[in-house]
């Protein structure tokens, strides 16, 4: 019974943080020749896809060493960068600027990014794990 329950819980524990994954509407966008990966739900854009891995990054290839993050893509308000956001994979981000209207910057969001030396949060922004 008790190596049922250790079964149950690896199991639930792996699937589990994938269901918003899942349910959520994972769109790719160009603006201003950097291109975003990010999850939309209620019509709002969260960068990134909020997972520790390659492809859950919010930018796909390159991006600049001062990087601005857009207020808006295809029509929805960003309002959060997820979890792992821009971790590790960019040590060449120098700055960011984040625009007002995001709320919430993920846990990890800017993990190891060696070179970043400067970060404008706007006064829109209320949480920061």
């Amino acid at each position: 019974m008790k190596q049922m329950i250790k079964r149950i819980a690896v199991v639930l524990g792996t699937v589990l943080p994938m269901i918003p994954l899942i349910a959520a509407d994972v769109r790719t966008n160009e603006v201003n020749g950097v291109v975003w990966q990010y999850t939309v739900t209620d019509g709002k854009a969260s960068l990134g896809l909020g997972t520790y891995s390659y492809s859950g990054r919010a930018v796909i290839g390159s991006m600049p060493a001062n990087l601005e993050i857009p207020a808006e893509i295809d029509g929805c308000p960003v309002v959060e960068i997820a979890n792992w956001g821009f971790f590790w994979l960019y040590t060449e981000i120098e700055s960011v600027t984040i625009p007002e209207g995001v709320t919430r910057i993920g846990g990890g969001a800017f993990s190891s990014c060696r070179a970043l030396r400067r970060v404008v949060i706007p006064a829109s922004v209320t949480t920061i794990d």
